[in-house]
């Protein structure tokens, strides 16, 4: 069977046990989600950088070893953990709540933390040239899924509150 069979097969299978009122979520919904989620965190980080540093925005000056610093070593840590324990709980991120969609397995299941971890330390490639790697792959999908999303066996869709 070729790729594309199989994820024709996947997608009859998802959408006969997907809930009638779910659809796999649009690439243009997930990119807004992941700007709300950056968002968030980028002020919450800003706000720590000001009382750990003193100062609002780290330049090269500022960091301890020239091009890093500690801090943001712990701030890379909190993204994938913020990622991570979202989905992995509750199936998304207050980006992908307040755009509507939501992470299920490929048969419309709740995802496990496993698939969580899974899907978001791919972002490393999925992430390549601010997601332009993650984009075409997904475009190339018929579920529309990032390599994240195939290897945690994993589907973004529209969740209708």
């Amino acid at each position: 069977m070729k790729m594309k069979e199989i994820e024709q097969d996947i997608v009859e299978k998802s959408n006969q046990t997907l809930s009638g009122t779910e659809e796999l979520a649009s690439i243009s919904k997930r990119a807004v989600a992941q700007m709300i989620d950056f968002t968030i965190l980028g002020i919450i980080f800003v706000l720590i950088t000001y009382q750990v540093k003193g100062v609002w925005l780290m330049m090269p000056g500022n960091h301890l070893w020239i091009i890093f610093d500690p801090i943001c070593g712990v701030f890379l840590i909190a993204i994938f953990a913020y990622f991570i324990g979202m989905e992995g709980v509750f199936g998304f991120t207050l980006g992908k709540r307040i755009t509507g969609i939501r992470v299920v397995g490929e048969q419309g299941e709740k995802i496990t933390m496993n698939q969580s971890v899974k899907r978001n330390f791919c972002r490393l490639v999925d992430g390549i040239a601010i997601y332009i790697i993650g984009i075409k792959i997904a475009k190339g999908s018929l579920l529309v899924q990032r390599y994240g999303d195939r290897v945690a066996k994993t589907v973004v869709v529209r969740h209708n509150r």
